[in-house]
Formats: C-alpha cells, structure tokens, sequence
C-alpha cells in the first residue's frame, strides 16, 4: 500500500458518517485545503475503499468505503479493546511519493485529473462490533503506532504503512446501518 505515516498533525475534528449510499465516511477535517489526491484501495472488482490527500502536505482528508462483499465482512459480538492512548485529535499526514511531484489543479474533465488517482489492490476486511468497526489489511503487520482521532484509531506497522483503521463508539443506530446495508450485499 502507499499509505506511509510520515507525520500527524494537531486536529481534533473527526466526523463519522454511516449512510446507505457508501457504507461509511470519516471526515476528518471541516474544510480540505487545496486540491485533493485519492487513493483507491481495489483489491477486486466489488471492494472499493478511497482515502483523500491534501495534495500539498499528505494529510488525510477523508476516507470512505464505498463497497465491500458480504466474504469480506465479520460480525463480532466483542468490541475492540478502546484506544489506550491519549485521543489527542491527531490528524495523518502520509507520503504523496506515489503521485506525481508536479500535480497541478487541472480541469476535471482533462487527462491530467486522472493523475489525482492512484490505485491499488490492497487486501483488506471490516469487522464489525456492537459499537465499533475496524478495518485491517491484511497483508500488513501488526500496529506498533498509533494516531488517534477521537473515535477513530489508525495503526501502523513497523513500516509506517497503514495497517489498521479502528471506529470506537459507535451509536447504535450508526451500527445498524452498517449492518443493515452489509447485509443485502452479494
């Protein structure tokens, strides 16, 4: 993956949006500056997970997962363990190596806004608790870092590559519509 920590930046806005037209949305910011790079994590044609970049610092924007197979998903009825660090309201910064260094604001309908995207075919899965989700790729080791935004913990490897993405209390309405939208997926 090119999702690599390079720094963490003070931010305590963090939005969780669970809506029936993409499974789920974290802003993590109120306003994005600039314009945007995306990541589009395709490990097959049905599974389809986007990150958003500030083009000028890495620090990340939003993610959402816009559609995942039923196969990729588990129901648990134990929570993640809460995060055991402060929730200091830190905000990711990642590496933009994988774009191009020149990357303008080209018009959308140019070839050149193709350049904004990059994808990869990253494996990853949702697991899904009473009052928390998780995603884990599962190519990637263990966390041994943490950058936590208030109900959202990301987890690196010794790498510095993205390995986890953690959601801690959940309202119960927001994980019935996850579960509810999972479910009538093939």
């Amino acid at each position: 993956m090119t999702l690599k920590l390079i720094d963490a930046s003070p931010d305590p806005f963090a939005r969780i949006k669970i809506v029936s037209d993409s499974l789920l949305t974290v802003d993590l910011c109120e306003e994005a500056k600039g314009e945007p790079l995306y990541l589009m994590v395709e490990p097959d044609e049905q599974t389809i997970l986007e990150f958003t970049l500030e083009a000028g610092t890495g620090l990340l924007n939003y993610f959402r997962l816009v559609t995942i197979p039923r196969r990729r998903v588990t129901t648990t009825q134990t929570d993640l363990d809460g995060p055991m660090i402060p929730t200091d309201g830190r905000r990711p910064a990642f590496s933009l190596d994988a774009w191009p260094p020149d990357i303008s604001a080209p018009d959308w309908k140019s070839a050149e806004w193709k350049r904004r995207f990059v994808e990869v075919k990253d494996d990853f899965a949702l697991i899904i608790g009473p009052s928390t989700a998780s995603l884990h790729f599962t190519a990637r080791e263990q966390p041994v870092r943490w950058v936590v935004n208030t109900r959202v913990r990301f987890g690196f490897d010794a790498d510095g590559q993205l390995s986890r993405i953690d959601l801690f209390n959940l309202k119960a309405d927001e994980v019935s519509t996850l579960n509810e939208t999972v479910s009538h997926l093939a």
